[in-house]
C-alpha cells in the first residue's frame, strides 16, 4: 500500500492488505483502535496516579518532622551494621523539602544538583505514620488495632537515579483507645530497619557488578581524535561499547558500557598516548577530560 492510504491511525499497514477481505481489513482496524484505546487508558491512569502521588509527597514534605522515632531507629540499626552516615554538616546544607519533591516528581537532574551538596553515596528518603485502628476484644479485653504504614525512596545522588521504593507496614495491638502510636511506631522501624538496609545492599550491589554506564564529556577533542579515541578505548579490557553523542563548542560528549569501576576507566584513559587526555572531573558515573596537546 503506497501513498496516504500505507497507514491506519499511524500505524503501517500489513504488507498483505491488497489481497484482505473487506471483513479482514475490518478486523485488523479495530484492532488497532481497540489497543490505541487501551494504551490512551492506561497512560491516562499512570500520569492520575504519578499526580496523586505528588500531591500526597508535597503534604508530607511540607509537615515533615524529622528526628523522629522510626528515623533514630532505623540510624541505629545501619551504625550498628557498620554502615557510615553523613554529618549533620552536610546535611544541613540541602533543604530536604526540595529533596523529597524532586524525588516523588521524578526529577532525576534535580535530585542529582540537590544530591551533590551531601558526602553520601545513597540518600533515603521516607516517612512513617500511624493511627488508631479498629477496637477488638481479646479474651473479654477490649483492644486497638493501631497500623503503620513506612513509604522509602532510596536515590544514588551521583546520578539522581531511584535505587529502590519500599513500602513496610505493621499493626500492633495496644489496650491503649489512644496515645500508641508511638509504641506502634517502634515495632514498624524495629521491622523495617533489616529489610530496608538489604534492600539498599542489593540495589546497590546490582548496579556496582554490571555494566555500567558512563558519561565522558573530552574538552578539545576533534572528530579525527574521536575516530582514534574510540579504535584505541573500545580495545581495552571491560569496555562494551562507545556512543558519541555529539561535538559541540569543542567537547565531546560520549556514552560508555564498562564492566569496572568508574576509577579504573580513568586510570586506563590517562595511559593513552593518543590522545593524551587528562581528568579535570571525576565521580562514579561521570569523567570529565581535557585534551592534552
Amino acid at each position: 500500500v503506497s501513498g496516504r492510504f500505507s497507514r491506519f491511525r499511524g500505524r503501517v499497514r500489513p504488507r498483505n492488505w491488497a489481497v484482505m477481505s473487506v471483513s479482514q481489513r475490518q478486523a485488523w482496524e479495530r484492532q488497532v483502535i481497540a489497543e490505541q484505546e487501551q494504551s490512551a487508558t492506561i497512560t491516562a491512569a499512570a500520569a492520575a496516579s504519578r499526580k496523586a502521588n505528588l500531591k500526597i509527597w508535597k503534604q508530607v514534605a511540607t509537615t515533615i518532622k524529622e528526628k523522629g522515632e522510626v528515623q533514630g531507629i532505623i540510624e541505629n540499626f545501619f551504625l550498628e551494621k557498620g554502615i557510615k552516615l553523613m554529618d549533620q554538616a552536610a546535611v544541613k546544607k540541602t533543604n530536604k523539602r526540595d529533596l523529597m519533591l524532586a524525588s516523588a516528581d521524578d526529577d532525576l537532574a534535580a535530585v542529582a544538583a540537590l544530591g551533590a551538596k551531601f558526602n553520601a553515596d545513597v540518600i533515603i528518603l521516607g516517612t512513617a505514620a500511624a493511627k488508631p485502628g479498629n477496637e477488638i476484644t481479646v479474651a473479654g479485653v477490649t483492644m486497638y488495632k493501631y497500623p503503620t504504614k513506612l513509604v522509602v525512596r532510596v536515590i544514588r545522588t551521583d546520578s539522581g537515579q531511584l535505587m529502590a521504593s519500599k513500602v513496610y507496614s505493621e499493626t500492633k495491638t495496644s489496650t491503649l483507645k489512644s496515645g500508641g502510636e508511638a509504641k506502634a511506631l517502634d515495632k514498624l522501624a524495629r521491622q523495617a530497619a533489616p529489610k530496608l538496609l538489604a534492600a539498599v545492599v542489593e540495589a546497590w550491589r546490582k548496579q556496582v557488578n554490571v555494566t555500567r554506564d558512563i558519561n565522558l564529556q573530552i574538552a578539545g577533542m576533534t572528530f579525527a581524535e574521536w575516530k582514534t579515541f574510540r579504535k584505541t578505548v573500545e580495545a581495552l579490557r571491560g569496555v562494551k561499547a562507545l556512543r558519541l553523542r555529539e561535538i559541540t563548542a569543542g567537547v565531546a560528549n560520549i556514552d560508555a558500557e564498562y564492566e569496572f569501576t568508574t576509577q579504573s576507566l580513568a586510570d586506563e584513559m590517562t595511559e593513552l598516548k593518543t590522545p593524551k587526555l587528562e581528568v579535570t572531573e571525576f565521580n562514579p558515573n561521570r569523567l570529565k577530560m581535557k585534551v592534552v596537546k
